[in-house]
């Protein structure tokens, strides 16, 4: 298992200036470390989740309880924090056609009250439960008054009760201690797998809420939390943090005006990935106010592309379009070993491409993208992971956590809240209640 490389030498900021601010960052750094003896006691509870060996005994023995050989899915029903985290390292580790090569169970994502979308898991499980195969439904809400995610369990769960008679069994849910929620879970017999209170949603995929669906998948989870460990001691440091030095690289840059922020990932399978961390950006440091109430209007917007496959779709934009963003690459040091064919006749085609392998090629076309952002002076930094297993994903979560609280300390603002979220939410149950 080798570890995630961090560079930054064309991100067009100084080494004196990332080494000024990385004193300032000094006493977040320090609180953090402060944190680790401090359990679930506070709103960096996140940081402490590596280190409950109860949480991962419980998640394994209820996977062998309830991972039956005839369950053919596992439906996880959640929004935002409550998904991401579980669909970014289950299409990482096992790919995006995971369902489609017969393994079990196969595992949908329920996170939307698209009625289009949610007839065809209907009509998936329904399929299933007629040739005697079972289905788990495992429902994820911290607060446990989520509109979406509520709605969309009721509408499953009556499914559930058509065709199975000890349904309660086939339930599993994912909530505060004492959420109504979790009231509900009890009187329905449900097993329950608790959030810690202050651990918040775009922080909880080290908790139940992804540990457990990624587990009933055989995704190694003690890897995917070692390897967030190993990341951890790295940033609790003030030499070569890289969580450190890329928050004060996105700082600087937004001061710059450059107020994009891309995070380029040449893997198709690492998509998700960007998308969690795309919540993760956007929801903790786009704030209105900062910590002593002014008001700010601050706030990074998150991109994600997909390499190669973007370069024929944005990267005109980013050469020839207003320099406004700062890239991160995620690259793969290694992947499957493919070779092309020696076709004399296609060798016309394209030169120097015959009998070698695509991780190869890929790595020629990255070298020419970082060419030419270098000479059109468009900053960016580099994340080499090893490969798209557990310990890798592991250091690459944690450092992009600790990342987003260091740069929200830089910006003043609070991490962990998201008060105009709510807005939309009490709109919505005023219009309901009409």
């Amino acid at each position: 298992m080798k570890d995630l490389k961090f560079f930054y030498e064309y991100s067009l900021v100084s080494k004196s200036l990332i080494k000024n601010y990385i004193k300032k960052l000094g006493p977040e750094i320090k609180k953090l470390s402060e944190m680790l003896s401090l359990g679930y006691a506070t709103e960096y509870s996140f940081f402490n989740l590596l280190d409950d060996r109860r949480l991962i005994l419980k998640i394994k023995n209820l996977v062998r309880l309830k991972n039956e050989d005839d369950l053919e899915y596992l439906v996880v029903v959640g929004i935002g924090g409550s998904n991401l985290g579980s669909m970014a390292v289950l299409e990482a580790v096992k790919g995006k056609f995971y369902n489609q090569l017969h393994n079990t169970p196969k595992i949908l994502f329920v996170d939307t009250v698209d009625s289009d979308y949610l007839i065809q898991v209907i009509h998936l499980i329904e399929d299933s439960f007629k040739s005697g195969k079972k289905t788990l439904i495992n429902v994820i809400s911290k607060s446990g008054n989520t509109t979406e995610t509520i709605v969309n369990f009721e509408v499953l769960l009556s499914i559930l009760k058509r065709y199975v008679e000890n349904y309660q069994e086939y339930v599993v849910v994912t909530t505060d201690n004492g959420s109504e929620l979790y009231k509900i879970a009890i009187d329905n017999k449900f097993d329950i797998l608790e959030v810690p209170k202050l651990v918040g949603g775009r922080f909880s995929l080290f908790s139940a809420v992804a540990l457990f669906p990624l587990a009933m998948v055989n995704i190694d989870i003690e890897k995917l939390v070692y390897g967030a460990k190993v990341m951890r001691k790295r940033c609790l440091g003030l030499n070569e943090n890289y969580a450190a030095i890329n928050a004060i690289l996105m700082y600087l840059h937004y001061q710059n005006k450059k107020n994009i922020y891309d995070c380029f990932l040449f893997s198709n399978e690492l998509e998700s990935l960007g998308k969690w961390y795309r919540q993760l950006i956007a929801e903790s440091v786009g704030k209105e106010f900062n910590k002593f109430g002014n008001k700010i209007n601050v706030g990074i917007t998150p991109t994600v592309s997909i390499g190669t496959t973007d370069l024929h779709s944005i990267f005109q934009l980013y050469m020839a379009g207003p320099n406004d963003r700062f890239i991160n690459f995620v690259f793969l040091e290694n992947s499957h070993y493919i070779i092309t064919p020696n076709y004399k006749q296609y060798n016309s085609l394209i030169k120097n491409t015959q009998n070698k392998t695509l991780n190869n090629i890929m790595k020629s076309i990255i070298e020419g993208v970082k060419k030419s952002l270098i000479k059109n002076e468009v900053p960016f930094s580099e994340i080499i992971l090893d490969n798209k297993k557990e310990f890798s994903l592991g250091q690459f979560l944690m450092l992009k956590q600790i990342e987003i609280i260091l740069l929200a300390s830089l910006f003043n603002v609070n991490v962990f809240d998201q008060p105009n979220i709510e807005s939309y939410k009490e709109e919505t149950r005023k219009i309901l209640k009409k």
